[in-house]
């Protein structure tokens, strides 16, 4: 999961994740989040409180929401499906 997180951007991180505004905000400014594998990477500029936000956000979420914010990736990197 910290892949989807790493893909996806501050509006998604928003909107599709429901992620609160300074959450989203630290996971998109995190150095080198495109390199990002795990979530728990991301507990250098979260905190507890965030973190398990984070988690039950992820552990909610449907395979829809998954895959859009992958193919959004996709399409900005200029790679085709």
């Amino acid at each position: 999961m910290g892949k989807l997180l790493a893909k996806a951007d501050y509006i998604q991180l928003r909107e599709s994740l429901g992620l609160s505004s300074s959450t989203s905000r630290k996971i998109f400014h995190f150095p080198e989040r495109e390199k990002v594998t795990s979530i728990d990477a991301f507990a250098k500029v979260l905190n507890e409180q965030e973190m398990t936000e984070v988690k039950e956000k992820l552990n909610n979420i449907d395979y829809r929401t998954v895959a859009s914010i992958f193919y959004d990736s996709a399409l900005k990197a200029g790679r085709p499906r």
